[in-house]
């Protein structure tokens, strides 16, 4: 049994690379993608518990990644949503394609281990 929650962080390189080693510091186990399709493939073959998503990546939308990370996963991990835009009408828009959360980039790394924690560990956090 992981004792570590696994975090897919899919973003261009500079910023999944930066991400991955922040939540790595802060207690969580990651990996990387670069593309939506790299990461499409990382989710089949590795369990993952959670991915964070930019919503503008070269080769497919977020909201693509999400519909066939949904549609093709019995037990999709927890997507979260990352990108520069912070209007409400985003945030929705977010939810209605599957995101659990939408963060605004760039962020704040506590802000997002908090949101993980709760998300991921909810009767721990008294969510539940």
């Amino acid at each position: 049994m992981r004792s570590k929650k696994q975090i897919l962080v899919v973003d261009e390189k500079d910023v999944a690379d930066t991400l991955a080693i922040l939540l790595r510091i802060k207690g969580f186990e990651t990996a990387v993608a670069y593309s939506g399709s790299e990461a499409i493939s990382h989710l089949k073959a590795h369990p993952i518990d959670a991915a964070l998503i930019a919503i503008c990546l070269y080769d497919i939308s977020g909201a693509k990644f999400a519909e066939i990370i949904k549609t093709a996963m019995m037990s999709p991990p927890l997507l979260i949503a990352q990108s520069c835009h912070q209007q409400a009408a985003d945030r929705m828009t977010r939810f209605n394609e599957g995101f659990a959360a939408h963060l605004v980039k760039p962020g704040d790394t506590d802000i997002l281990v908090n949101l993980l924690n709760n998300l991921l560990w909810p009767a721990l956090n008294g969510v539940l």
